[in-house]
């Protein structure tokens, strides 16, 4: 145990705070037996001396009144109040046999008590005759000395009432003079022994404090600062086994693992140079492939205007358009976004750090170990690694969700193109999938306005329709919806898709909690031309209706009213291929 303790630091400072908590525990100890002592007191004086005085100042008071009613009585001459004196004679008696009955009253206040009491009823019987006399017989001279004889003897009982009175007044007094004093004995004694305790405690921490933390402490300080001047192979030595011996020991390894990381920082830089290399080479590479893909979105465009004149239709040119606009919008966004992030690359920060390196190159070691930029630029370096990686890993992405817009662009015009020559195309089709899409083709666009995307899909089997025609009915929907709830600047963003089935029909719904639809544009919404947007077109919905319509299925929207959100539901048919190819007359897109 005595091993343990000269081995543990904290052991020695929790000494002087054990002798502390003794001293303590002593203050404790005498408060509480003051205090107990002080509850007795109150405790007598709440037993015996309040209600003693009390039942002494009630009887008092009874006794007077007994004897101002039997003078009353011969005054006046009314009976009544010689009953009246009886009864305050028996209040007065009832009181003081209180007093008798009280725990704790001394034998010879329990006597006086019993001896007041026979007085008084004594005086009560002798008085109750003599003034029932004296009032048939007014000038009876024997019965004016028995009056004057009774008030005697009621001065004196009452006289000695009020010595009783007294008395427990008295009694009451010297209790709370003694309570009083002990409460100042407890307070001298309590600080006295609390000051002596803290002296005593604060004199031993300081000790403990200076021999085994402060002076160990000091000489590790000393040892360490020659360390980082340079001398690795310096050590600390000491021979105590407590916590500074434990921080003496560790502080040896730690030099030794410094000279260790030494050797390897050298090696670290040569990879972050490789690393850097490889960026820059990235950077250009997705650089090329941002204008190779905006050439090819000029190239398609310029293709669809040469379709839209080759079809003869100037209704399905805007149409077409309009649902290119659509995936172009959602084209501008990303390539914004990418730009934004190849002009906010960290690789001139990158840049920096070597020319950091490259100026200290020939005093590396006191570098790294003596400048605080140095002693940062390892962790600086490994960390602008990784953010260079995800910067990569994004323009990956936001790469390959170039190409399927391109693809679904490409695919419009493909579609337009056959639609052009009298042909179509169905095949088997997943509808969750198809709306996934849309949505995919719309999530750059959610995403900056905050939107919440709610999926609701009941297991539904494939169906048999033309796939593009599908998507760009469903892409146009959750466009319309998200600028929609884009314009909603209160509470919650969410669009809702739901899938589900009803007889032979798959229902296919896209709901809201944009800015809504009033009821008298409700009607209106599937006109060629008609639009609440500012640069609105009204072709949108015009060319979704007739797309669901070549599709044997229908588009129907509805709403509660301004700020109450819509519902776009898109019902198509459930049949097979073959059905679906002898019924369909092969009309274009947009008839």
């Amino acid at each position: 145990m005595f091993k343990s303790f000269s081995e543990s630091l904290p052991a020695k400072l929790w000494l002087s705070i054990a002798t502390m908590l003794v001293g303590m525990i002593v203050v404790v100890v005498l408060t509480l037996y003051q205090k107990q002592e002080t509850e007795k007191l109150l405790a007598r004086m709440e037993r015996v001396n309040v209600p003693s005085l009390i039942y002494a100042q009630r009887a008092l008071l009874a006794f007077e009144m007994e004897h101002r009613h039997y003078r009353d009585a011969v005054l006046i001459g009314e009976t009544e109040l010689l009953l009246s004196a009886q009864r305050r004679a028996e209040e007065a008696q009832d009181n003081l046999l209180k007093i008798c009955k009280l725990p704790g009253i001394s034998r010879k206040e329990q006597l006086e008590a019993e001896q007041t009491i026979t007085d008084i009823a004594r005086f009560s019987v002798e008085a109750e005759k003599t003034y029932a006399k004296l009032g048939t017989a007014p000038g009876d001279d024997q019965l004016r000395e028995s009056v004057m004889r009774l008030s005697k003897e009621s001065e004196q009982l009452k006289l000695r009432l009020s010595t009783i009175i007294d008395r427990q007044r008295a009694d009451m007094s010297s209790e709370m003079l003694l309570i009083v004093e002990r409460g100042r004995q407890q307070f001298i004694i309590v600080v006295g022994v609390f000051v002596l305790v803290a002296v005593l405690a604060t004199g031993l921490a300081l000790y403990m404090i200076n021999r085994f933390v402060l002076t160990p402490i000091r000489k590790s300080s000393e040892q360490a600062k020659r360390i980082a001047a340079g001398n690795l192979n310096e050590r600390l030595e000491f021979s105590q086994n407590d916590e500074i011996g434990h921080l003496a020991n560790a502080m040896n390894q730690m030099t030794g693992q410094l000279a260790q990381t030494m050797q390897r920082l050298e090696q670290e830089v040569e990879t972050r140079r490789i690393a850097e290399n490889q960026v820059r080479e990235a950077n250009a590479v997705l650089g090329e492939r941002v204008d190779e893909r905006t050439a090819e979105l000029e190239r398609v465009h310029k293709q669809m205007v040469q379709v839209a004149r080759t079809a003869g239709m100037a209704e399905v040119a805007t149409n077409v358009l309009h649902n290119i606009g659509n995936v172009l919008n959602s084209v501008n966004v990303t390539t914004s976004t990418m730009r934004k992030s190849v002009k906010e690359s960290h690789i001139r920060n990158l840049l920096k750090a070597t020319e950091l390196l490259k100026e200290n190159e020939d005093h590396l070691d006191d570098f790294i170990k003596n400048d605080e930029r140095g002693g940062k630029i390892i962790l600086y370096l490994d960390k602008l690694s990784h953010t260079l990686i995800s910067d990569n890993e994004k323009l990956c992405d936001w790469t390959a969700e170039l190409e399927g817009l391109i693809s679904h662009i490409t695919e419009i015009v493909r579609v337009q193109q056959e639609a052009g020559k009298g042909m179509t195309f169905v095949e088997r089709i997943s509808v969750a999938q198809v709306l996934d899409d849309a949505a995919r083709i719309n999530e750059t666009s959610f995403k900056r306005h905050n939107i919440q995307v709610i999926r609701q899909y009941d297991p539904i089997d494939e169906i048999i329709a033309d796939r593009h025609l599908v998507l760009q009915v469903l892409t146009n929907l959750l466009t319309n919806a998200g600028h929609a709830v884009a314009a909603n600047e209160h509470g919650e963003r969410w669009i809702k898709l739901r899938i589900y089935r009803e007889g032979t029909t798959v229902k296919i719904s896209v709901i809201d909690n944009g800015i809504g639809i009033s009821p008298e544009n409700l009607s209106r919404l599937f006109e060629h031309g008609f639009t609440t947007k500012k640069d609105g077109h009204g072709f949108g919905l015009h060319s979704a209706a007739n797309v669901a319509t070549s599709l044997k299925g229908k588009l129907e929207a509805n709403s509660d009213g301004i700020g109450k959100g819509a519902t776009f539901e898109l019902s198509l048919p459930v049949v097979n291929k073959e059905d679906y190819e002898q019924n369909q007359e092969c009309v274009a897109v947009c008839q």
